[in-house]
């Protein structure tokens, strides 16, 4: 399937919100100007790192999950004591656990309930999911709560608060603000947008080019009481590696091209498998 069928059809199912991400993506053809020319709060903003308030908190979210699989609601609770330490856990609408993560500084714990298997990784720090990739895990809690997942390093920006650059890992990023407040960004391969995400209320859409998309809507928030435990795994679950740990082509579904994490236990499928079981 080509890339402008797969955003055609996102585009279809997700109307304005993937057009206002590609949009945002493609706006910054205009005058480019220093930072020191943009207000301090602007600039604040547009660094992006979670603020203070963001820190020491459980939030509640409603997901809607949809891909070539088919479609899946979830709700996904997060508990964030730092940017390197939180969990994530989600289930369906029923209550039902589908899936829990466990990130704690280098290494990453991911268990799925429904198929009673887990895997653990210190290696790579990737989700085994392709509609997140090639994301790190360390930066989900800034895609969630409206926050660019990778720090600008040299930037250029333009009149409207727009910015174009290069992150550590070579990928280039170009993103918007409105008002002051993150609206969109997008991470590109080659000249083509990989992945992009636009803010929608209290929450988000973040789609990737092979077709997948995430929606979300923050229903509450409260302070975390304490520090958080490490996950315990069932008895009786069984060990599989992280398909995507190590990290390849990111533009590859490497559920279903790399052994392991199979493409029935990726993050979005475990919704939409869920039905009639």
């Amino acid at each position: 399937m080509s890339f402008l069928s797969v955003v055609g059809a996102a585009a279809r199912r997700t109307g304005t919100g993937v057009l206002m991400g590609l949009s945002g993506a493609c706006s910054l053809s205009s005058v480019v100007v220093s930072r020191e020319s943009l207000p301090p709060s602007e600039v604040r903003l547009a660094t992006l790192e979670l603020p203070a308030a963001a820190i020491n908190t459980r939030r509640l979210f409603r997901v809607q999950y949809d891909g070539p699989e088919g479609s899946g609601s979830m709700r996904m609770v997060m508990r964030l004591e730092r940017a390197a330490r939180f969990q994530m856990t989600a289930s369906d609408l029923f209550g039902r656990t589908l899936w829990s993560l466990d990130a704690f500084e280098e290494s990453l714990l991911l268990i799925h309930h429904r198929r009673r298997v887990y895997c653990r990784t210190q290696d790579g720090l990737r989700l085994p999911e392709v509609a997140l990739s090639p994301l790190p895990v360390d930066a989900l809690p800034s895609v969630f709560l409206g926050y660019l997942p990778a720090a600008p390093g040299a930037a250029t920006w333009d009149l409207d608060g727009g910015i174009d650059f290069v992150d550590r890992g070579g990928h280039r990023w170009t993103a918007r603000t409105q008002g002051g407040i993150l609206a969109a960004w997008t991470l590109w391969s080659e000249d083509s947008p990989l992945l992009w995400w636009t803010r929608q209320k209290a929450g988000g859409i973040l789609s990737h080019r092979l077709g997948r998309q995430f929606r979300w809507r923050e229903v509450a928030k409260e302070a975390l009481d304490g520090d958080l435990e490490r996950l315990r795994i069932p008895d009786g679950l069984s060990q599989e590696p992280c398909a995507d740990a190590g990290g390849s082509r990111p533009e590859v579904d490497q559920n279903s091209a790399r052994s392991g994490w199979s493409k029935s236990t990726s993050l979005g499928t475990a919704a939409v498998h869920r039905k009639g079981q």
